[in-house]
């Protein structure tokens, strides 16, 4: 569908995703990361589309790592596709399997 996706942060310092569907914002799925007790910051999200499944990468910083994460819509739930340190994914070309 055509519906907007946005990724925000939640009141639980952890990254959510909602669609604009049925005139409301509504959630798809629950906590995108696996733990925000963490996660001391966000360095961004971006969400795209591959036909109609939405795909989200983000960052997540802890006191001792960058990492960064890639996870897919399977309808349900946001499931990994990939993660790397961010030293790791400086200038790599990382294809995405699905």
């Amino acid at each position: 569908s055509n519906n907007p996706i946005v990724a925000h942060k939640n009141t639980n310092y952890g990254l959510s995703v909602k669609r604009w569907l049925n005139n409301s914002w509504q959630a798809m799925g629950g906590q995108v990361n696996a733990t925000s007790t963490e996660v001391s910051g966000f360095g961004g999200a971006a969400i795209v589309k591959n036909g109609n499944t939405p795909i989200i990468a983000y960052s997540e910083q802890t006191a001792s790592s960058y990492k960064i994460y890639v996870k897919r819509w399977n309808g349900s739930s946001w499931v990994s596709t990939r993660s790397f340190s961010a030293a790791s994914a400086a200038g790599s070309d990382m294809p995405m399997t699905s």
